[in-house]
């Protein structure tokens, strides 16, 4: 498994900071954020700040399920027994009692390693553009959701990935504004800036929905001024397209924006 050191804006892809402050209002939300529920299939996107190129093999995976915390990459697993009150987050040793261990004989990867050693100890949980963000004294790590292939397959444009917002409202902008997808969400990064939308895609029709009650700005940071825009044309968006020269187009009563691939930011 190799890992790769980001530019200053894409380390902070997901997190972005490993201890973001809280103010009183932000606790007042991380109260709600006990009714958000975490359970889930997610991959390990990234590790103390820096970002996992995918192997052959692919990135380890973690499952969220009530009082459990799984660790699954290939053969090789990890269990704890699992507790969140708000923000705050509890590991454990998990009893396997008398199911089935299987495991394959071979030496851990640095990230299966080092997976293991900070879900082991974390004791913070923040939701963040893409999915969450654990940290504890081990550490930091971030989770990306993984959606149902059918789910995939029911959209005319599958949206995840890298993307460049080429024209708005039909006029081609100045510069280039980056953006990523995940299967749910849209943002522009770094994530903790707070800049994104979640949405939906049935088919060719779009649209967007209200962010979950955890998710808050964890880091302070200048953003394009075209932004709120791009956001306001998405909110009333009705309609993704893919146009034949490879434009994603998703519009609205109130507007366009066009997107088009863009590569994954320079890693070094």
């Amino acid at each position: 498994m190799k890992h790769v050191l980001l530019t200053i804006a894409a380390s902070c892809l997901l997190g972005c900071a490993p201890t973001p402050t809280q103010d009183n209002n932000s606790a007042e939300q991380a109260n709600t954020a006990s009714a958000d529920h975490v359970s889930g299939r997610y991959q390990v996107f990234a590790l103390n700040e820096v970002a996992l190129t995918p192997s052959a093999n692919g990135l380890p995976e973690v499952t969220i399920e009530d009082g459990r915390l799984h660790l699954q990459s290939q053969c090789i697993f990890h269990d704890w027994e699992f507790s969140r009150d708000g923000e705050t987050v509890r590991t454990g040793s998990w009893d396997y009692g008398d199911e089935a261990v299987g495991m394959c004989a071979r030496g851990l990867t640095e990230t299966e390693q080092t997976s293991i050693t900070v879900l082991s100890e974390v004791d913070r949980i923040i939701r963040v553009a893409g999915g969450y963000y654990l940290s504890g004294p081990a550490g930091n790590i971030q989770l990306q959701t993984i959606p149902d292939p059918a789910e995939v397959a029911a959209r005319d444009v599958d949206l995840r990935g890298h993307w460049s917002v080429r024209s708005l409202d039909g006029a081609d902008l100045p510069y280039s504004i980056e953006l990523q997808a995940n299967f749910d969400e849209i943002w522009w990064n770094p994530g903790c800036a707070g800049q994104g939308r979640q949405y939906a895609i049935d088919g060719s029709a779009f649209s967007t929905v209200p962010p979950p009650d955890g998710a808050r700005e964890v880091c302070a940071i200048g953003y394009p001024e075209e932004l709120p825009r791009i956001w306001q044309v998405m909110d009333q968006a009705e309609t993704i397209v893919s146009r034949r020269d490879g434009v994603v187009v998703i519009s609205g009563p109130d507007g366009t924006v066009g997107l088009v691939p863009a590569p994954a930011p320079i890693q070094d």
